[in-house]
Protein backbone atom coordinates (compact mmCIF):
# COMPACT_ATOMS: atom_id res chain seq x y z
CA UNK A 1 0.00 0.00 0.00
CA UNK A 2 3.13 2.35 0.71
CA UNK A 3 4.20 2.27 -3.02
CA UNK A 4 0.88 2.92 -4.49
CA UNK A 5 -0.15 5.77 -2.07
CA UNK A 6 3.41 7.40 -2.75
CA UNK A 7 3.03 6.41 -6.62
CA UNK A 8 -0.19 8.16 -6.88
CA UNK A 9 1.13 10.99 -4.54
CA UNK A 10 4.10 11.77 -6.63
CA UNK A 11 2.24 10.93 -10.42
CA UNK A 12 2.47 14.47 -12.41
CA UNK A 13 -1.34 13.85 -13.11
CA UNK A 14 -3.79 11.44 -13.53
CA UNK A 15 -3.05 10.71 -17.19
CA UNK A 16 0.19 8.88 -16.91
CA UNK A 17 -0.09 5.51 -18.53
CA UNK A 18 1.40 2.20 -17.34
CA UNK A 19 4.71 0.57 -18.79
CA UNK A 20 2.55 -2.41 -20.00
CA UNK A 21 -0.51 -2.53 -21.32
CA UNK A 22 -3.16 -4.86 -20.42
CA UNK A 23 -3.83 -7.34 -23.43
CA UNK A 24 -7.79 -6.37 -23.40
CA UNK A 25 -7.80 -2.79 -22.52
CA UNK A 26 -4.70 -1.78 -24.02
CA UNK A 27 -2.58 1.04 -22.29
CA UNK A 28 -4.16 2.27 -18.96
CA UNK A 29 -4.06 5.85 -17.04
CA UNK A 30 -3.71 6.20 -13.59
CA UNK A 31 -6.85 7.80 -13.54
CA UNK A 32 -8.21 4.68 -15.14
CA UNK A 33 -6.81 2.52 -12.79
CA UNK A 34 -8.31 4.69 -9.60
CA UNK A 35 -11.73 4.76 -11.16
CA UNK A 36 -11.56 1.11 -11.40
CA UNK A 37 -10.80 0.58 -8.16
CA UNK A 38 -13.90 2.92 -6.43
CA UNK A 39 -15.92 0.83 -8.60
CA UNK A 40 -14.67 -2.57 -7.59
CA UNK A 41 -15.11 -1.30 -4.04
CA UNK A 42 -18.28 -0.26 -4.02
CA UNK A 43 -19.37 -2.93 -5.84
CA UNK A 44 -18.05 -4.98 -3.18
CA UNK A 45 -19.32 -2.87 -0.17
CA UNK A 46 -22.82 -3.58 -1.88
CA UNK A 47 -22.09 -7.29 -1.86
CA UNK A 48 -21.12 -7.44 1.90
CA UNK A 49 -24.28 -4.84 2.96
CA UNK A 50 -26.47 -7.53 1.28
CA UNK A 51 -24.66 -10.47 3.54
CA UNK A 52 -25.38 -8.32 6.47
CA UNK A 53 -28.98 -7.62 6.09
CA UNK A 54 -29.50 -11.29 4.83
CA UNK A 55 -27.43 -12.06 8.57
CA UNK A 56 -29.12 -9.29 11.14
CA UNK A 57 -32.54 -8.67 9.17
CA UNK A 58 -31.46 -4.72 9.34
CA UNK A 59 -32.40 -3.07 6.55
CA UNK A 60 -30.46 -0.04 4.41
CA UNK A 61 -32.73 2.97 2.87
CA UNK A 62 -31.90 2.82 -0.76
CA UNK A 63 -32.51 6.00 -3.21
CA UNK A 64 -34.99 6.12 -6.08
CA UNK A 65 -34.55 7.56 -9.44
CA UNK A 66 -36.54 10.37 -7.95
CA UNK A 67 -34.13 10.51 -5.44
CA UNK A 68 -36.61 9.94 -2.69
CA UNK A 69 -35.19 7.35 0.18
CA UNK A 70 -37.12 4.37 0.20
CA UNK A 71 -36.60 1.17 3.17
CA UNK A 72 -36.20 -2.23 1.45
CA UNK A 73 -36.56 -5.04 3.78
CA UNK A 74 -34.03 -7.15 4.22
CA UNK A 75 -35.51 -10.02 1.89
CA UNK A 76 -36.52 -7.95 -1.25
CA UNK A 77 -32.46 -5.75 -0.60
CA UNK A 78 -30.94 -9.28 -1.69
CA UNK A 79 -33.44 -10.20 -4.64
CA UNK A 80 -31.34 -10.49 -7.36
CA UNK A 81 -33.88 -11.10 -9.66
CA UNK A 82 -36.14 -13.45 -11.24
CA UNK A 83 -38.95 -14.68 -8.64
CA UNK A 84 -41.40 -12.55 -6.84
CA UNK A 85 -40.94 -8.09 -7.96
CA UNK A 86 -39.47 -5.98 -4.75
CA UNK A 87 -41.87 -4.27 -3.06
CA UNK A 88 -41.28 -1.09 -1.62
CA UNK A 89 -41.98 -0.23 2.26
CA UNK A 90 -42.18 2.86 2.41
Amino acid sequence: MAYADRYVAEAPDLDVVGKIPDAWRGPMSLRWVLVHLVEEYARHLGHADLLREQIDGRVTGRLTRGGRVRTLTATTASHGGGGSPVRFRR
